[in-house]
């Protein structure tokens, strides 16, 4: 990879190795991207090893993926399917059936809510 500084940050980089605090702009760099790491990543509970091993992970597992709306769009309808095949698992496990379909499931009209109201006072009274 190749980066191109601005000159701000490169006065920054300058006046830290030239106080003393590192060796070289590298390692500056490595110190500032170990910082960075670090920040991105604070409520980790795992070991230094672990996390830079799950960075290496990350860096590796493929081309980046433009994070735009649709990308968003599409990752909450790929987990609001697995969260309704998860759902109707546990209900099948408990031996209740829906009577939702997946489309009355994810749309919010007052039909599927009055349908969904509905199911919940089966789940309830099924239970009693």
């Amino acid at each position: 990879m190749s980066l191109q500084l601005t000159p701000e940050q490169e006065q920054r980089i300058r006046t830290v190795v030239d106080a003393g605090a590192y060796r070289s702009a590298e390692e500056a760099l490595d110190a500032a991207v170990a910082a960075v790491e670090i920040a991105a990543a604070h409520n980790f509970e795992g070991t230094p090893a672990e996390l830079e091993e799950l960075l290496a992970a990350g860096l590796n597992s493929g081309e980046p993926v433009p994070a735009d709306e649709a990308y968003w769009n599409r990752l909450r309808a790929e987990t609001g399917q697995m969260a309704r095949g998860h759902l109707a698992r546990k209900r099948h496990s408990r031996g209740l059936k829906s009577t939702l379909s997946p489309r009355q499931m994810s749309s919010g009209n007052s039909a599927t809510t009055s349908t969904k109201t509905r199911l919940r006072w089966r789940c309830v009274s099924a239970k009693l």
